[in-house]
């Protein structure tokens, strides 16, 4: 078997999970609703007060099932300037006799829509929930589980808010093109990319215009991104000229898309590499490139899980007048 088909497998694969990230709004051909493309992230403030660690986890999970399950994106792990968020008022609490006893809990949990970065407020609606458990975390966690994903309040709240959000984009549509600009002329092309990929479809126009800039600004990235590589590669090689070195070579080769410009140098350097291996080391090459392709297969895996539990909101979302 060819060592070359092998690592080319390898690159393409790498490299589908780069265009699956930053550029499906554009090259999908499925037909989807225009909601679907509106990200709100969910958003639980450190304003709550007296909400156990555990419990703050499983109301975002929450969060985010009530979010997809509405129709719209979740955006956890990802920078949303759209946040449904809860405040949490315990209505009651009770310590219930028995062997153990327990804790009784009746919490007043309401629900807020709005941009998180202006601050502005676009809806809420509150919902009452209980929740019993043998201490006062699992009371929380009871109660939170009682919280039902396809609360027809809330998906009303989520739809109601949609109509605002879509007018942000269109009143804004200029600034938001030209931040993504202003990030590409930085080099910071994951960051420019992120901006046009969260404006919606249902904004027709805009969305029209951050498509238009979507393929240059990637292929901006991924030749930029070549270059690097290519260097990598060849000191890696010329460091040691041995299996080892080939190895790592392979590495930075591997993160190399096939439309990027010096593509063509990726291709010389492993045939270079390929032609002065032994042939015993060159089977060995071609096995470590197989377990670092399954390697990236679970990174990937790793990564989606990453995004779900991942608290990216350091940034501070300002929602300090919403309740």
């Amino acid at each position: 078997m060819e060592v070359n088909k092998k690592i080319m497998k390898f690159i393409r694969f790498n490299i589908i999970f780069v265009i699956v990230l930053y550029t499906v709004t554009t090259f999908s051909q499925k037909k989807i609703k225009d909601i679907d493309l509106i990200a709100i992230a969910p958003y639980v403030s450190s304003q709550i007060e007296y909400l156990p660690s555990s419990a703050r986890v499983n109301l975002e999970n929450k969060l985010d099932k009530i979010i997809t399950s509405s129709g719209y994106s979740s955006s956890i792990g990802f920078d949303s300037r759209f946040i449904l968020t809860p405040n949490i008022t315990v209505v009651n609490k009770n310590i219930v006799a028995g062997a153990p006893p327990k804790v009784a809990l009746v919490l007043d949990v309401t629900f807020y829509v709005g941009d998180g970065v202006s601050g502005l407020k676009y809806g809420s609606t509150s919902i009452e929930v209980k929740g019993v458990g043998t201490n006062e975390t699992k009371a929380y966690n009871s109660a939170i589980r009682r919280i039902g994903s396809n609360n027809k309040e809330l998906k009303k709240l989520l739809e109601d808010s949609k109509s605002k959000i879509v007018d942000y984009f269109n009143s804004n549509c200029n600034n938001i093109l030209k931040e993504a600009d202003n990030y590409a002329n930085l080099n910071q092309y994951d960051d420019a990319l992120s901006v046009l990929n969260s404006i919606p479809k249902e904004t027709s126009k805009c969305y029209s215009l951050a498509s238009d800039k979507l393929r240059p600004i990637y292929k901006r990235k991924i030749d930029s991104e070549c270059k690097i590589y290519i260097t990598k590669a060849e000191n890696a090689w010329n460091f040691g000229l041995d299996f080892d070195a080939a190895k790592k070579a392979g590495e930075f080769l591997s993160e190399i898309d096939p439309a990027s410009s010096c593509y063509a140098d990726a291709k010389r350097i492993f045939d270079l590499i390929n032609k002065s291996l032994e042939k015993d080391a060159t089977r060995k090459w071609e096995f470590e490139l197989k377990k670092q392709e399954n390697i990236i297969n679970y990174n990937l895996r790793a990564l989606e899980m990453q995004e779900k539990i991942s608290l990216a909101r350091a940034r501070g979302y300002n929602v300090s007048r919403w309740w």
